[in-house]
């Protein structure tokens, strides 16, 4: 069954790094998002999360997994993309997804553009990440996008 509601809240359409009024008002949009996450916040689910960004080329589908507590069963993702599963586990469960946005809302180096909730659930359905590069090893920047195609509840998690 599908746990999504369709409805999506936006917290921000953008938020400029510099800007502490947006921040607080997306912190708290975040803060009554997580709220909701832990109150239906079931033991298992199944998820399709499609994480891109500028250092991992796009695929042509997003991989689900299979997620008990906060565990990815690995068994549960294809073969062929459990390396970037693996990789990049803070963009494949649901309270990773809380934890890079709670992240990202404290850096004031971090911009985050459309910011969306699940209504119901309070599941992060997509962000945008930009950020200034302040190393020697990239010179633009980065960005990562985040959406969740689909969730589910599972009742008994276990890998098929």
């Amino acid at each position: 069954a599908l746990c999504l509601s369709g409805a999506a809240a936006s917290a921000q359409t953008l938020l400029g790094a510099t800007d502490p009024v947006s921040r607080a008002t997306l912190r708290d949009s975040l803060t009554q998002a997580r709220e909701r996450w832990k109150s239906t916040r079931p033991l298992g689910y199944r998820a399709q999360i499609e994480m891109r960004c500028e250092c991992v080329r796009p695929r042509d589908n997003a991989p689900w997994v299979l997620v008990r507590g906060d565990s990815i069963l690995l068994d549960s993702v294809p073969a062929d993309q459990r390396a970037l599963v693996v990789n990049r586990p803070e963009f494949y469960t649901i309270d990773r997804l809380f934890t890079v946005l709670e992240t990202a809302v404290a850096d004031t180096l971090v911009s985050l553009a459309d910011v969306k909730f699940d209504s119901r659930t309070g599941i992060p359905l997509s962000f945008t990440t930009r950020h200034r590069c302040v190393s020697r090893v990239c010179s633009t920047g980065g960005w990562v996008e985040v959406r969740v195609f689909s969730f589910e509840v599972v009742a008994s998690p276990r890998a098929p």
